[in-house]
């Protein structure tokens, strides 16, 4: 079963003192404590659709070819992936779901009919970590560069 927008937004913990005290349950493996609540940091009502919630693209990216080392994405800026690179960026929101609801993402339509073909990837764990990244790969023979515009949707 999808949850529909207004039962996405009835989840939401909002209060900033709840959020706080969530995020630091869900830290120490305490994610029973939230209950039913799904927090998602920052959130903002426009991202909600009726199935899904947009994730933004944050501000930091690595690739998984020198995974030590944190980069910088610029607002509106590109990242140029070698042949085969994979890359995973930070979205800008902290999300936590509860035991009894999943979530699974997806690339944003609109990257997919844009440049190369690239294969968005997403993993999820069950557990505290939060669903912060999205990777990309390219399997092309040259280098590319994609403008990096929005990270994924989310469904729940």
């Amino acid at each position: 079963m999808l949850l529909g927008d207004e039962q996405i937004e009835s989840l939401i913990i909002r209060d900033p003192r709840e959020i706080e005290e969530a995020k630091g349950q869900w830290e120490r493996r305490e994610w029973g404590r939230i209950g039913e609540k799904i927090l998602i940091d920052p959130f903002h009502t426009s991202n909600v659709n009726p199935i899904s919630y947009e994730l933004s693209v944050g501000s930091e990216y690595i690739s998984l070819r020198d995974p030590y080392t944190v980069r910088q994405l610029a607002a509106g800026g590109t990242v140029t992936l070698a042949p085969n690179e994979t890359i995973l960026i930070l979205s800008e929101e902290y999300v936590a779901l509860p035991r009894t609801i999943a979530g699974f993402l997806v690339p944003r339509g609109e990257n997919s009919l844009k440049g190369p073909v690239c294969r968005p990837h997403a993993s999820t764990q069950h557990g505290p970590e939060s669903s912060k990244s999205v990777s990309q790969t390219c399997p092309n023979i040259r280098p590319v560069s994609n403008e990096v515009k929005s990270s994924a949707t989310l469904f729940l």
